[in-house]
């Protein structure tokens, strides 16, 4: 849990609209991942997140966690092996890459939110690199995960404390002041 001066600046403070954007920037980020891997590799794209993650540590960790989610990012510095361990064990989103390379049409579908942890409507990563979002309805027809509500869902969003009227006040008086 972020400590209360660092809560405004923390995932768990986000809008839904900002945690949707965010999370659609992090699938962006896993294309460009996955087409760095292709580049080196003949075009063909990786067999997991995993390996294309090896590929490019320089990524950084927090793209493998969608804050639609409750999944806490990594707080240090982690070793490969300790990455990697990370890396496998996250369940945000489901990679359909394997197997497929860069000649993949452009409506070919590579990674999404993971349905049994996102509420709401899905973000899918397409072949060309574009992120979209389905109805969580036709996201499952096109895919063929069940359209049922989330088994492990999000949290719900944290209430936040009414500010301390000494501070409101200290604000207003340093305002009219200057």
């Amino acid at each position: 849990d972020p400590p209360t001066e660092a809560a405004a600046y923390s995932w768990e403070n986000l809008s839904d609209g900002e945690r949707i954007t965010l999370d659609e920037s992090h699938l962006r980020i896993i294309g460009n991942v996955i087409e760095l891997y292709a580049n080196d590799h003949k075009g063909h794209f990786p067999p997991d997140l995993v390996t294309a993650d090896q590929d490019f540590e320089g990524v950084r960790s927090d793209i493998y966690v969608s804050p639609r989610t409750d999944s806490a990012i990594p707080r240090g510095t982690m070793s490969p092996l300790e990455r990697s361990a990370w890396v496998a064990t996250r369940a945000d989103y489901i990679y359909l890459g394997a197997g497929q390379s860069n000649t993949a049409s452009p409506n070919t579908i590579l990674a999404y939110d993971n349905p049994d942890r996102v509420a709401g409507d899905i973000d899918v990563l397409y072949g060309d690199g574009h992120v979209g979002s389905l109805d969580r309805a036709d996201a499952a027809v096109l895919i063929g995960f069940a359209d049922v509500p989330p088994n492990d869902p999000p949290p719900s969003p944290p209430t936040t404390p009414a500010p301390d009227p000494k501070v409101v006040q200290r604000a207003s008086n340093l305002s009219a002041i200057s």
